[in-house]
């Protein structure tokens, strides 16, 4: 008996009818689906960039020689004027008897400011002479020459770098003994003068006292 023929159906008319509606409708459907992601999207997209905060303004942190307070402290500037000196030389004390301003008698010198202060030690008159310089490099080679031959002495910091320089001499006719310490880059420098050697290397180092190369300009 001849096997019997497998028949495949083709979908009815009604299943065909589906398939016709489900075609067009997907469009439909997907359409406001789409629309909707895209605005969530947005929307979503709008608070990330809300939450993520601009650059945060610069706090000024640092605290120049005069108080005011900066971000950078290259923006500090050196000191300068009386103030400046007194922040230099912390022992500088311009409101005292013994202080005068040279520049009122000498307005000749070239120093932006120049104070003189006398002290004593054992009785006998140390005077000390505070000075703002024109510049580095001129400053230095003006008292190098004043000192003609004299040994100039290199200051250094604990960790080796120099900070300041010393020249020493004897004035003639007994006028005493003096010693000049000035910065090495910075333009500011004291004289001590005093009867004797042993004064003016005693007042040197007790009495003048200076501002660490690190903090001239900030704090």
């Amino acid at each position: 008996m001849p096997a019997a023929p497998v028949v495949r159906e083709g979908p009815s008319g009604f299943t065909r009818a589906m398939r016709a509606v489900a075609h067009f409708r997907t469009p439909l459907v997907l359409l406001p689906l789409i629309g909707a992601l895209v605005v969530s999207g947005g929307i979503g997209a709008r608070m990330l960039w809300e939450q993520v905060p601009g650059s945060a303004p610069q706090v000024a942190t640092v605290r120049c020689w005069d108080g005011e307070r900066l971000v950078d402290p290259q923006d500090c500037g050196l000191p300068e004027g009386v103030a400046g000196l007194r922040w230099v030389f912390p022992s500088f004390q311009p409101d005292a008897d013994e202080c005068r301003d040279v520049l009122l008698d000498n307005p000749a010198f070239e120093r932006p400011t120049m104070w003189e202060c006398t002290v004593e030690i054992g009785g006998s008159p140390i005077v000390l002479t505070y000075s703002e310089l024109t510049g580095v490099k001129p400053a230095r080679a003006f008292i190098q020459q004043e000192y003609g031959d004299a040994e100039r002495l290199t200051v250094e910091a604990d960790n080796g770098t120099p900070v300041r320089y010393e020249w020493r001499r004897e004035l003639e006719e007994d006028a005493g003994f003096t010693v000049t310490s000035m910065y090495v880059d910075f333009p500011y420098a004291v004289e001590v003068r005093a009867e004797e050697r042993v004064l003016r290397e005693d007042a040197l180092a007790t009495i003048v006292t200076f501002r660490g190369a690190a903090s001239i300009s900030y704090r």
